[in-house]
Protein backbone atom coordinates (compact mmCIF):
# COMPACT_ATOMS: atom_id res chain seq x y z
CA UNK A 1 0.00 0.00 0.00
CA UNK A 2 1.46 3.00 -0.70
CA UNK A 3 1.89 6.14 1.37
CA UNK A 4 -1.00 8.49 -0.23
CA UNK A 5 -3.29 5.69 0.14
CA UNK A 6 -2.39 4.94 3.69
CA UNK A 7 -3.29 8.04 4.92
CA UNK A 8 -6.33 8.71 3.00
CA UNK A 9 -7.25 5.21 4.62
CA UNK A 10 -6.90 7.03 7.88
CA UNK A 11 -8.81 10.32 6.78
CA UNK A 12 -11.89 7.84 5.83
CA UNK A 13 -11.88 6.09 9.57
CA UNK A 14 -11.62 9.28 11.14
CA UNK A 15 -14.35 10.94 8.96
CA UNK A 16 -16.47 7.82 9.99
CA UNK A 17 -16.34 8.24 13.70
CA UNK A 18 -16.47 12.14 13.52
CA UNK A 19 -20.17 11.58 12.34
CA UNK A 20 -20.89 9.94 14.51
CA UNK A 21 -19.42 12.64 17.07
CA UNK A 22 -16.93 10.03 19.10
CA UNK A 23 -13.69 11.79 18.34
CA UNK A 24 -11.88 9.60 21.05
CA UNK A 25 -12.60 6.41 19.37
CA UNK A 26 -11.99 8.15 16.18
CA UNK A 27 -8.75 8.99 18.03
CA UNK A 28 -8.12 5.10 19.03
CA UNK A 29 -8.34 3.88 15.67
CA UNK A 30 -6.16 6.50 13.80
CA UNK A 31 -3.13 5.64 16.19
CA UNK A 32 -4.23 2.08 16.08
CA UNK A 33 -3.84 1.83 12.32
CA UNK A 34 -0.49 3.94 12.35
CA UNK A 35 1.16 1.64 14.74
CA UNK A 36 0.54 -1.08 12.40
CA UNK A 37 1.55 1.19 9.62
CA UNK A 38 4.80 1.92 10.75
CA UNK A 39 5.41 -1.82 12.08
CA UNK A 40 4.71 -2.82 8.59
CA UNK A 41 7.53 -0.22 7.15
CA UNK A 42 9.95 -1.69 9.52
CA UNK A 43 10.08 -5.09 7.52
CA UNK A 44 11.72 -3.07 4.79
CA UNK A 45 15.35 -2.54 5.66
CA UNK A 46 16.25 1.18 4.82
CA UNK A 47 18.72 1.57 2.11
CA UNK A 48 22.28 2.02 4.43
CA UNK A 49 21.19 -1.67 5.43
CA UNK A 50 21.63 -2.81 1.98
CA UNK A 51 24.47 -1.02 1.41
CA UNK A 52 25.96 -3.00 4.23
CA UNK A 53 24.90 -6.18 2.42
CA UNK A 54 26.01 -5.54 -0.53
CA UNK A 55 29.81 -3.77 1.27
CA UNK A 56 29.96 -6.74 3.62
CA UNK A 57 31.90 -9.31 1.50
CA UNK A 58 31.82 -13.02 3.42
CA UNK A 59 35.37 -13.21 1.79
CA UNK A 60 36.62 -9.81 3.39
CA UNK A 61 37.57 -8.47 0.46
CA UNK A 62 36.84 -4.79 -0.73
CA UNK A 63 40.02 -4.42 -2.91
CA UNK A 64 40.90 -1.14 -4.94
CA UNK A 65 40.95 -1.68 -8.70
CA UNK A 66 42.86 -5.39 -8.79
CA UNK A 67 44.83 -4.14 -11.86
CA UNK A 68 46.86 -2.00 -9.54
CA UNK A 69 47.40 -4.54 -6.74
CA UNK A 70 51.45 -5.68 -7.08
CA UNK A 71 51.87 -9.03 -5.39
CA UNK A 72 55.03 -6.98 -4.16
CA UNK A 73 53.76 -5.28 -1.33
CA UNK A 74 55.76 -6.56 1.67
CA UNK A 75 53.98 -4.99 4.32
CA UNK A 76 50.35 -5.45 5.97
CA UNK A 77 48.57 -3.85 8.63
CA UNK A 78 45.51 -4.87 10.68
CA UNK A 79 42.64 -2.64 13.17
CA UNK A 80 39.91 -2.72 14.46
CA UNK A 81 37.02 0.07 13.80
CA UNK A 82 35.17 0.55 17.10
CA UNK A 83 31.97 2.47 15.68
CA UNK A 84 31.32 0.55 12.01
CA UNK A 85 28.06 -0.85 11.84
CA UNK A 86 26.42 -0.27 8.80
CA UNK A 87 27.74 0.00 4.74
CA UNK A 88 27.62 3.66 4.89
CA UNK A 89 30.91 3.70 7.49
CA UNK A 90 32.49 0.97 5.05
CA UNK A 91 31.77 2.98 2.06
CA UNK A 92 33.58 6.34 4.13
CA UNK A 93 36.58 3.66 5.16
CA UNK A 94 36.70 2.95 1.15
CA UNK A 95 36.92 6.54 0.46
CA UNK A 96 39.57 7.39 2.66
CA UNK A 97 41.82 4.34 1.91
CA UNK A 98 41.25 4.69 -2.12
CA UNK A 99 42.66 8.20 -1.77
CA UNK A 100 45.67 7.10 0.16
CA UNK A 101 49.53 6.85 -1.54
CA UNK A 102 51.05 3.66 -0.47
CA UNK A 103 48.28 1.37 -0.18
CA UNK A 104 48.26 -1.20 -2.58
CA UNK A 105 44.95 -2.71 -1.46
CA UNK A 106 42.55 -3.74 1.40
CA UNK A 107 39.96 -5.37 3.15
CA UNK A 108 36.84 -4.68 5.30
CA UNK A 109 35.05 -6.73 7.45
CA UNK A 110 31.39 -5.22 8.49
CA UNK A 111 30.40 -7.60 10.69
CA UNK A 112 34.10 -7.38 13.28
CA UNK A 113 35.02 -4.01 12.11
CA UNK A 114 38.40 -5.46 10.73
CA UNK A 115 40.49 -3.63 8.22
CA UNK A 116 43.60 -5.36 6.81
CA UNK A 117 45.76 -3.26 4.20
CA UNK A 118 48.89 -3.79 2.37
CA UNK A 119 51.59 -1.21 1.72
CA UNK A 120 54.59 -0.40 0.05
CA UNK A 121 55.99 0.76 3.70
CA UNK A 122 55.02 0.70 7.05
CA UNK A 123 56.42 4.46 7.96
CA UNK A 124 52.72 5.38 6.02
CA UNK A 125 50.80 3.64 8.65
CA UNK A 126 50.18 7.00 11.30
CA UNK A 127 49.36 9.27 7.72
CA UNK A 128 46.67 6.55 7.63
CA UNK A 129 45.39 6.30 11.05
CA UNK A 130 44.86 10.44 10.99
CA UNK A 131 42.94 10.04 8.32
CA UNK A 132 40.62 7.40 9.77
CA UNK A 133 40.40 10.10 12.61
CA UNK A 134 39.30 13.08 9.96
CA UNK A 135 36.58 10.84 8.54
CA UNK A 136 35.08 10.41 12.12
CA UNK A 137 36.03 6.70 12.78
CA UNK A 138 37.51 5.56 15.50
CA UNK A 139 40.12 2.57 16.51
CA UNK A 140 41.30 0.46 19.05
CA UNK A 141 44.78 1.21 20.15
CA UNK A 142 46.23 -1.93 19.42
CA UNK A 143 47.06 -2.91 15.84
CA UNK A 144 49.06 -5.77 14.24
CA UNK A 145 51.43 -4.59 11.44
CA UNK A 146 53.07 -7.55 9.56
CA UNK A 147 55.92 -7.78 7.85
CA UNK A 148 57.36 -11.22 7.94
CA UNK A 149 57.98 -11.00 11.81
CA UNK A 150 58.08 -7.57 11.88
CA UNK A 151 58.25 -5.77 15.20
CA UNK A 152 60.14 -2.93 16.08
CA UNK A 153 62.36 -1.62 19.10
CA UNK A 154 64.34 -5.11 18.73
CA UNK A 155 66.46 -5.18 22.10
CA UNK A 156 70.51 -6.45 21.94
CA UNK A 157 71.52 -9.40 24.19
CA UNK A 158 72.60 -8.63 27.55
CA UNK A 159 75.98 -9.63 26.58
CA UNK A 160 76.13 -7.57 23.44
CA UNK A 161 75.21 -4.57 25.44
CA UNK A 162 79.01 -4.49 27.04
CA UNK A 163 80.47 -4.67 23.67
CA UNK A 164 82.14 -1.92 21.83
CA UNK A 165 79.90 0.08 19.57
CA UNK A 166 80.17 -0.81 16.15
CA UNK A 167 80.81 1.73 12.90
CA UNK A 168 78.68 1.17 10.31
CA UNK A 169 79.43 2.39 6.87
CA UNK A 170 76.75 4.32 4.89
CA UNK A 171 75.49 3.67 1.50
CA UNK A 172 74.24 7.42 0.52
CA UNK A 173 75.04 7.35 -3.01
CA UNK A 174 76.95 4.43 -4.40
CA UNK A 175 77.88 1.06 -3.11
CA UNK A 176 81.61 1.80 -3.71
CA UNK A 177 82.51 0.88 -0.03
CA UNK A 178 80.67 -2.07 0.08
CA UNK A 179 82.21 -3.70 -3.18
CA UNK A 180 85.32 -2.41 -2.21
CA UNK A 181 85.25 -4.31 1.48
CA UNK A 182 83.33 -7.37 -0.27
CA UNK A 183 86.95 -7.52 -2.89
CA UNK A 184 89.26 -7.12 -0.29
CA UNK A 185 87.90 -10.20 1.52
CA UNK A 186 88.42 -12.29 -1.85
CA UNK A 187 90.85 -14.66 -0.38
CA UNK A 188 88.69 -15.69 1.71
CA UNK A 189 84.82 -17.64 2.59
CA UNK A 190 82.65 -14.75 2.99
CA UNK A 191 78.90 -14.77 4.44
CA UNK A 192 77.14 -11.40 3.12
CA UNK A 193 73.65 -10.86 4.86
CA UNK A 194 70.93 -8.42 4.57
CA UNK A 195 68.71 -8.38 7.54
CA UNK A 196 66.19 -5.37 8.39
CA UNK A 197 67.43 -3.66 11.84
CA UNK A 198 62.94 -3.45 12.61
CA UNK A 199 62.32 -7.43 11.60
CA UNK A 200 62.24 -9.90 13.89
CA UNK A 201 62.78 -12.76 11.90
CA UNK A 202 65.52 -11.04 10.14
CA UNK A 203 67.23 -10.28 13.81
CA UNK A 204 66.87 -13.95 14.58
CA UNK A 205 68.41 -15.05 10.98
CA UNK A 206 71.70 -12.76 11.64
CA UNK A 207 71.77 -13.80 15.29
CA UNK A 208 71.96 -16.89 13.10
CA UNK A 209 75.38 -15.65 11.67
CA UNK A 210 76.74 -14.68 14.68
CA UNK A 211 76.29 -18.19 16.25
CA UNK A 212 77.48 -19.60 13.35
CA UNK A 213 81.05 -17.81 13.14
CA UNK A 214 81.62 -17.94 17.38
CA UNK A 215 80.51 -21.62 17.77
CA UNK A 216 81.17 -23.53 14.41
CA UNK A 217 83.85 -21.68 13.53
CA UNK A 218 85.48 -19.42 16.51
CA UNK A 219 89.35 -19.93 15.24
CA UNK A 220 88.77 -19.66 11.39
CA UNK A 221 90.29 -16.84 10.15
CA UNK A 222 89.53 -17.90 6.52
CA UNK A 223 86.01 -16.91 7.34
CA UNK A 224 84.68 -12.88 6.86
CA UNK A 225 81.29 -11.73 7.35
CA UNK A 226 79.45 -8.86 6.03
CA UNK A 227 76.17 -7.28 7.20
CA UNK A 228 74.40 -4.73 5.27
CA UNK A 229 71.31 -3.85 7.48
CA UNK A 230 69.07 -2.13 5.11
CA UNK A 231 66.02 0.56 5.66
CA UNK A 232 62.40 -0.71 3.61
CA UNK A 233 60.99 2.77 2.99
CA UNK A 234 62.05 4.11 6.10
CA UNK A 235 60.94 0.79 7.95
CA UNK A 236 64.40 0.20 9.98
CA UNK A 237 66.29 3.00 11.52
CA UNK A 238 69.79 3.66 11.84
CA UNK A 239 69.87 3.91 15.42
CA UNK A 240 68.41 -0.13 15.45
CA UNK A 241 71.27 -1.05 13.57
CA UNK A 242 73.43 0.51 15.39
CA UNK A 243 72.28 -1.16 18.48
CA UNK A 244 71.80 -4.51 17.05
CA UNK A 245 75.68 -4.60 15.44
CA UNK A 246 77.28 -5.05 18.96
CA UNK A 247 76.11 -8.70 18.73
CA UNK A 248 78.60 -9.22 16.01
CA UNK A 249 81.78 -10.23 16.49
CA UNK A 250 83.76 -7.01 15.26
CA UNK A 251 86.78 -8.66 14.24
CA UNK A 252 85.61 -10.82 11.56
CA UNK A 253 82.43 -9.16 10.50
CA UNK A 254 82.20 -5.33 8.79
CA UNK A 255 78.69 -3.57 9.04
CA UNK A 256 77.08 -1.40 6.27
CA UNK A 257 73.77 0.98 6.29
CA UNK A 258 71.86 1.03 3.65
CA UNK A 259 69.04 2.93 4.07
CA UNK A 260 67.94 3.66 0.37
CA UNK A 261 67.98 -0.18 -0.85
CA UNK A 262 70.95 0.40 -3.31
CA UNK A 263 72.78 -2.78 -2.60
CA UNK A 264 69.46 -4.21 -1.60
CA UNK A 265 68.08 -3.31 -5.06
CA UNK A 266 71.40 -4.86 -6.97
CA UNK A 267 70.96 -7.90 -4.89
CA UNK A 268 67.62 -9.20 -6.61
CA UNK A 269 69.60 -9.97 -9.66
CA UNK A 270 72.42 -12.43 -8.57
CA UNK A 271 69.27 -13.88 -6.51
CA UNK A 272 67.00 -14.29 -9.22
CA UNK A 273 64.21 -12.18 -7.46
CA UNK A 274 61.06 -11.17 -9.32
CA UNK A 275 61.71 -7.68 -10.73
CA UNK A 276 58.95 -6.02 -9.14
CA UNK A 277 59.89 -6.68 -5.49
CA UNK A 278 61.18 -3.67 -4.08
CA UNK A 279 64.62 -5.52 -2.71
CA UNK A 280 66.52 -8.31 -1.49
CA UNK A 281 66.64 -8.38 2.59
CA UNK A 282 66.28 -11.03 4.91
CA UNK A 283 69.11 -13.16 2.17
CA UNK A 284 71.95 -15.34 3.71
CA UNK A 285 75.32 -15.39 0.91
CA UNK A 286 78.22 -17.79 0.53
CA UNK A 287 81.36 -16.40 -1.14
CA UNK A 288 83.73 -18.99 -2.34
CA UNK A 289 87.13 -17.24 -2.20
CA UNK A 290 88.69 -16.30 -5.42
CA UNK A 291 84.91 -14.56 -6.85
CA UNK A 292 85.05 -10.77 -7.47
CA UNK A 293 82.58 -7.93 -8.21
CA UNK A 294 83.49 -5.88 -10.73
CA UNK A 295 82.76 -2.07 -11.01
CA UNK A 296 79.82 -0.79 -13.05
CA UNK A 297 78.51 -4.98 -12.87
CA UNK A 298 75.64 -6.62 -10.48
CA UNK A 299 77.02 -8.43 -7.72
CA UNK A 300 78.25 -11.65 -8.16
CA UNK A 301 75.95 -14.91 -7.85
CA UNK A 302 76.52 -16.51 -4.61
CA UNK A 303 77.98 -19.93 -4.13
CA UNK A 304 75.14 -20.88 -1.84
CA UNK A 305 72.25 -18.26 -0.31
CA UNK A 306 69.56 -18.77 1.83
CA UNK A 307 66.40 -16.75 3.34
CA UNK A 308 63.21 -16.14 4.68
CA UNK A 309 61.43 -14.59 2.09
CA UNK A 310 57.32 -14.96 1.03
CA UNK A 311 56.74 -16.68 -2.20
CA UNK A 312 55.76 -13.77 -3.67
CA UNK A 313 59.22 -12.56 -4.17
CA UNK A 314 60.24 -15.42 -6.27
CA UNK A 315 62.33 -16.79 -4.05
CA UNK A 316 62.82 -20.85 -4.26
CA UNK A 317 61.38 -22.16 -1.29
CA UNK A 318 63.82 -25.19 -0.71
CA UNK A 319 66.47 -22.08 -0.08
CA UNK A 320 64.35 -21.85 3.53
CA UNK A 321 66.89 -20.76 5.98
CA UNK A 322 68.29 -23.76 7.95
CA UNK A 323 71.18 -23.50 9.93
CA UNK A 324 72.47 -27.16 9.76
CA UNK A 325 72.70 -26.34 5.98
CA UNK A 326 74.08 -23.23 6.07
CA UNK A 327 77.03 -24.73 8.72
CA UNK A 328 77.35 -28.10 6.12
CA UNK A 329 77.98 -25.52 3.17
CA UNK A 330 80.27 -23.52 4.75
CA UNK A 331 82.19 -26.41 6.02
CA UNK A 332 82.66 -27.15 2.56
CA UNK A 333 84.53 -24.37 1.18
CA UNK A 334 86.54 -23.71 4.40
Amino acid sequence: MKQPDQFHFLAMFAGRFKARSNRLWAWIWCITALLVLTLKACDSPPAETEAAKILSNPSLNTPQDAAHVPDSAPFSLEFTLLNMHSGVDSARIHSVLSSEPGVYSFSIDVASGICRLRLDSMDRYREIFQAMRDAGLEMESTFTMSGPGVTCDIEPTDQALAAPKQNLVELNDSVHELRHTFNSASGKVRVLSIPNPACKACVNGQRMMNRIFADEFPETNELAGIIVWISINAWGALPEAQSLAREADHTRWTHFWDAEMLAGKLFKAPLKLNSDYPTAWDVYLIYAPGIHWSEGAPPPKPTFWMHQLSGETGAEPQRRLNERVFVNELRNLL
